[in-house]
């Protein structure tokens, strides 16, 4: 049930009282000397519509009041209650959970030498015990990439391994690294039979071998019984799908972690950044805008034009934020106070763009009462031109010039329908399909640090009140304009095709609108067709894939619903750009759904092979819970 006490957690952060903007620097981190300078005149003028105005979503929400601490430490109670499966009666998943608890003995049974494995081993499994290789050798297919070795076979299909001898053998097939050795088990099915019960697994391992870094992964099929005391046995194991991946001993590592050789001499990263989350709520008030969820983005970009990569990076409320600002000698230092960016609000997400057109780097940083855009003086030197208050509560920002005029237009990606959400909760109806989230905006860029609000002019109005977390711009149909695609939380995405500045939603006709957990979106000719193709990460759950194939829970909903509930949990998608406007989903047959928890995801070439490979954030709160995603 680690999915359960994940959700539990988010439950209870969501219960948490909301931000308000403040100016009250937290304890133990320099106060910020600059503040937003009040431009003249209106930043964001209304564009001319052909329709009347939508209606206010934000008019439209149901609302939960937040509860009291008494209360909430009463909903934690029996959210805690909740998560026990033989009180609730959840037979599928209380054996889910006795069996993972096998898994992982003999996962620690794995690690042991032969002999004192044995006598572990023996408790696992049942009379009649019988397996496969756990390193299939058959119809094996093995290519090297930039030196590592790479290994896919289908199933074992040679001789039956029986009993404890043979289950010993079995483990034998496998890389024996030296060091660093793991092993790790996701249960994602529960089917029950007559007598038995099997469950499909993800299985994956690794460490350091004579022959270098090794990492392998599998599907197995666990098929158990029960001993007297109810306490699940393996009678088999299959193997499908096996993958091994060999970097050479010698060969050096692809990346290293430099982040305390580029940031440790300053200040800001040893005393906010090393701190954790925790650590700052329990200093700051919570009214400051501190979020234990981390919805803090970044941006990279040149700020003062010495042909080196900066990062701005955005921080919860009472915590300055920083830009660090790359040296000659490959370090970092934080700018941020002199260069008047070290902003106070709960910042969400910002974007180094050049506005003007001038040949640097400007700033747009997005706090929960804004959208502040800030010029550049190619020195690092930032002032405020314009404040949008209709653009708080964003998750994203990006840019384009969508209607060739050859100013740099912005796209805000609003996740909370409004400011009121700050003192109540806005529940995505339903969770699958959600439409009551905040409302994208499309700012033209008009010059003279302007922007007028064209979102419904320009057809981007269309499916517009979702709770989208990214967007990205990309000329999928290659006509020489930038299309967007909006990957939203809590159900279906846009794809908005660019017809010379009016944008039409192909999103169904074009067969990707992913109704899923949109996290990312990122663009890539993957397969050298000459079209560029899309990949989305998603949530990949385990306990979600259990849970929604059981009868008990799809009983309560239509065919539809539920297909729709049950890909919620099947992770990340690769969609195939076939070049006549449509799109293939390849996410199984390439192997790219399992992206876990996923946040970003990036196409990249990292080994300068001339095809880009996918680099995937995952992850959740991170703390010391052993159930921590």
């Amino acid at each position: 049930m680690d999915r359960a006490w994940a959700g539990m957690a988010l439950a209870v952060c969501l219960m948490l009282p909301g931000c308000q903007r403040s100016t009250n620097a937290a304890p133990d981190a320099k106060p910020a000397t600059t503040k937003a300078t009040e431009p003249s005149g209106p930043a964001v003028s209304e564009g001319s519509s052909t329709k009347p105005p939508a209606p206010q979503v934000e008019t439209q929400v149901e609302t939960a009041r937040v509860p009291t601490s008494g209360q909430t430490r009463e909903t934690v109670e029996k959210l805690a209650e909740l998560l026990d499966p033989n009180s609730t009666g959840w037979q599928t998943e209380a054996f889910n959970e006795a069996a993972g608890k096998r898994l992982k003995k003999l996962a620690a049974s794995m690690l042991k030498p032969d002999g004192a494995a044995r006598s572990d081993l023996k408790k696992l499994i049942a009379e009649g015990f019988v397996c496969g290789a756990f390193n299939p050798q058959e119809d094996a297919e093995s290519v090297k990439l930039a030196g590592i070795g790479v290994r896919r076979t289908g199933a074992a299909i040679g001789t039956p391994l029986e009993g404890l001898d043979g289950l010993l053998k079995a483990i034998q097939t496998l890389p024996t690294p030296t060091a660093d050795f793991h092993v790790k088990f996701k249960i994602v099915g529960v089917q029950p039979g007559d007598g038995i019960v099997v469950t499909p697994a993800y299985v994956e391992g690794g460490g350091v071998s004579r022959q270098g870094r090794v990492q392998w992964k599998a599907d197995w099929r666990c098929t158990w019984t029960t001993g007297k005391d109810a306490t699940p046995l393996l009678s088999s194991i299959e193997v499908k799908n096996y993958e091994q991946v060999i970097t050479p001993e010698r060969s050096a590592p692809w990346f290293v972690d430099e982040t305390a050789a580029v940031l440790g001499d300053e200040p800001s990263y040893r005393e906010q950044m090393l701190q954790s989350m925790d650590y700052w709520a329990g200093r700051i008030e919570g009214r400051l805008g501190i979020n234990r969820l981390g919805h803090h983005g970044l941006a990279v970009g040149d700020v003062n034009n010495d042909g080196r990569e900066d990062l701005y990076v955005c921080q919860a409320g009472g915590l300055p934020n920083r830009l660090y600002v790359t040296q000659p000698d490959g370090t970092a230092r934080d700018i941020a106070a002199s260069a008047g960016v070290d902003y106070l609000d709960d910042s969400t997400c910002a974007l180094l763009v050049d506005l003007d057109n001038d040949g640097d780097q400007d700033l747009v940083v997005v706090s929960v009462s804004a959208a502040v855009v800030l010029s550049n003086d190619g020195r690092a030197k930032f002032t405020a031109q314009a404040i949008i208050p209709e653009c708080r509560n964003a998750f994203s920002l990006t840019s384009a010039d969508y209607d060739g005029d050859r100013l740099p237009d912005l796209y805000v990606g609003r996740y909370w329908p409004s400011d009121k959400t700050r003192g109540e909760i806005a529940i995505p109806v339903p969770y699958y399909d959600a439409e009551n989230g905040g409302r994208n905006m499309l700012l033209r860029n008009t010059g003279e640090w302007r922007f007028e609000d064209t979102t419904d002019a320009a057809g981007l109005d269309e499916s517009n009140t979702r709770f989208t977390m990214a967007a990205a711009w990309d000329d999928i149909d290659q006509d020489g304009d930038s299309d967007l695609y909006v990957a939203n939380d809590f159900g279906r995405n846009c794809l908005y095709r660019n017809d010379g500045g009016r944008f039409v939603n192909t999103a169904v006709e074009a067969g990707v609108e992913d109704i899923a957990s949109g996290m990312s979106v990122s663009f890539s000719d993957f397969d050298h067709n000459g079209h560029d193709d899309i990949y989305i990460s998603n949530m990949f759950s385990s306990a979600g894939n259990r849970i929604t194939y059981q009868g008990r829970y799809s009983e309560r909903f239509g065919a539809n619903s539920l297909a729709k509930i049950q890909r919620m949990a099947r992770g990340n998608t690769l969609f195939k750009n076939r070049g006549d406007g449509a799109f293939e989903d390849v996410s199984v047959s390439a192997d790219v759904t399992m992206g876990r928890w996923a946040w970003g995801s990036l196409f990249a070439d990292f080994n300068n092979d001339s095809w880009d490979d996918l680099v995937v954030m995952n992850g959740f709160i991170t703390t010391e819970d052993s159930g921590d995603l």
